[in-house]
Formats: structure tokens, C-alpha cells, sequence
């Protein structure tokens, strides 16, 4: 839900980024959260840093509401979307097939009737406090490639260092 409610967001930077050959994805999946920039361009690390800050506006916020920028229509929105696509999980055998052989395989996983049931009472102060404390520990790991020289890749780290520090409050026991 946190992703659906990020990238909802971002659509409109996303979009402007697409026009410029410029990709980026942010996901999630039993190991966490990842997001991914690519193509070729200089701006790739200005569109990652606006999706990381974008995603850390919801670490330490405990007023029970939506970070600026997010709105409660569009929380209800992907709220409502998230629980039909949750519905409709099962309703082709090949898919729900292949979801019952990755939940027999992976320890984690969770069927669409599983989300479904935990979406039920679900609300603007609930959701904002489960993911404060989700992200309130958060780890970073890079992978930097391509056509890069070793100043770039350290300016890429203290880009999203600071973007850590920036979104903490109190001892988060960030190091370099």
C-alpha cells in the first residue's frame, strides 16, 4: 500500500522523466523495499533522491496524518484500488495457481483474501503509524553502474546519506 501511495505520487514526475527516456520503479517484495532508476542521463540521481525523499516523508511522522504533498483523496484512492486488485487475486486459476506455489515456497507471503481482511478498518492515522514505525530503521543498499567514475558514485552516497539523515529524528545510528 505505501508503494501504490509513493508511486501515485510520483506519476506526474515519473511521467516527465518517461518523455525524457528516463525509467524508474519502486516496489516491494519479501526483503523489503527497492527502487530503481535508469537510462541515459545525467538527471538519473535527481529523480532517485526525489523518490527517496518522497518515500522518507512518512519516517517519523506521528501527527496521524498524510505528509505534505500526499492527499487524503488520493490515500482512499489507492486504498479502493489496492482492495479490488486484492478481490480480483484469485480470480484466474493460473494466477491464483501461482500464487498458492510462491506461498508454499516463500515463508512471507500472503494471499489476496489475507491483505484484503487486514485492509478492512483501515485509515489514514493507522496507516501513517505502521509505516513511521516500519521506516523508522532503515537500511540502505546501492548498486551504482554504468558509465561512472568513483566521485560520482560517492556523490550518489552522500545524496541519499543525507536524504536518511534529513528524514531522522532522533539516534538512527546512520554511518558511512
Amino acid at each position: 500500500l505505501l508503494v501504490d501511495i509513493v508511486c501515485h505520487n510520483l506519476t506526474e514526475i515519473s511521467y516527465m522523466a518517461s518523455v525524457c527516456e528516463i525509467g524508474s520503479s519502486l516496489g516491494a517484495n519479501d526483503r523489503g523495499l527497492y527502487m530503481r532508476v535508469h537510462g541515459f542521463n545525467d538527471k538519473l540521481m535527481k529523480l532517485f533522491a526525489i523518490m527517496l525523499e518522497t518515500l522518507l516523508k512518512f519516517r517519523n511522522n506521528n501527527t496521524n496524518k498524510l505528509p505534505d504533498g500526499f492527499t487524503d483523496q488520493s490515500f482512499h484512492l489507492v486504498v479502493e484500488n489496492y482492495r479490488r486488485a486484492c478481490h480480483n487475486s484469485g480470480m484466474k486459476a493460473s494466477k491464483l495457481a501461482s500464487d498458492v506455489r510462491i506461498r508454499c515456497i516463500c515463508q512471507k507471503g500472503y494471499s489476496g483474501r489475507q491483505r484484503l481482511e487486514e485492509l478492512e478498518n483501515i485509515d489514514i492515522a493507522t496507516f501513517t503509524t505502521v509505516v513511521s514505525d516500519l521506516l523508522h530503521k532503515i537500511g540502505a543498499e546501492g548498486l551504482h553502474i554504468g558509465n561512472v567514475d568513483v566521485a560520482t558514485a560517492i556523490v550518489a552516497k552522500d545524496t541519499i546519506l543525507d536524504l536518511l539523515k534529513k528524514s531522522c529524528t532522533g539516534h538512527c545510528g546512520l554511518s558511512r
